[in-house]
């Protein structure tokens, strides 16, 4: 009676550990999951979007402002409809509007923590050339704020005095203004796009003569 006591006792005591383990081994896998969870939410994201895209001459009739700007202060992000960053700027030289106009505020696709299609965020001092709409709505009637035509297709970065470089969407009608060889040029790398390194002189000239052209 004894002996058959044991052994029962034996075999709760085997069971018991087995299920033990079992349930260790599940609460550990689950903690691991919501660590990745975790991690994922903290993540910098991206936004993948398909743009409206414009030819060089077609960007040029269809923005209202085109201006080469430094970014002067990031101000906010905006969460809805889609997320956007919020800049104020100061135009250094503008081609088609106003020259009494001096400072602006631009919406640039995407924020710190969601990426629009993996592009850098504007930083302060950065000089873009950029081709621009003005924003529209309750919220911005009645401010100079504006938004980025066809977006990385329609932005330039200033790299210096006379180089820039289009972030996305080569352009056949500036492939004559093109810098061919730019393997010692830091050009703010967004390389994985179709880009291109451009003579800043040759292309306000381009787009002087388009702007004229199209008067």
């Amino acid at each position: 009676m004894k002996k058959t006591f044991f052994i029962a006792l034996g075999l709760l005591l085997v069971l018991g550990t087995i299920i033990y383990l079992v349930e260790k081994e599940k609460g550990d896998n689950e903690t691991a999951n919501n660590g990745n969870l975790e991690r994922e939410i903290v993540e910098v994201g991206t936004t993948k979007a398909l743009l409206e895209t414009y030819s060089f001459e077609e960007a040029v009739s269809e923005a209202e402002l085109i201006a080469e700007i430094e970014i002067d202060e990031y101000l906010e992000e905006i969460k809805e409809p889609s997320p956007k960053t919020l800049f104020d700027a100061k135009i250094i030289n503008s081609y088609t509007n106003d020259p009494s106009l001096k400072d602006i505020k631009v919406l640039q696709q995407g924020t710190k923590e969601y990426s629009f299609n993996g592009n850098p965020i504007f930083e302060k001092d950065e000089k873009y050339i950029l081709f621009l709409k003005k924003a529209v709505g309750d919220r911005f009637d009645g401010t100079d704020t504006y938004w980025i035509l066809g977006e990385e297709t329609n932005i330039y970065s200033i790299i210096d005095n006379n180089i820039i470089k289009k972030w996305a969407l080569r352009d056949d009608v500036l492939t004559n203004i093109e810098i061919k060889d730019y393997r010692n040029i830091n050009s703010n790398d967004n390389s994985n796009k179709d880009s291109q390194l451009l003579d800043k002189d040759l292309f306000e000239d381009i787009m002087k003569k388009v702007i004229e052209e199209r008067k």
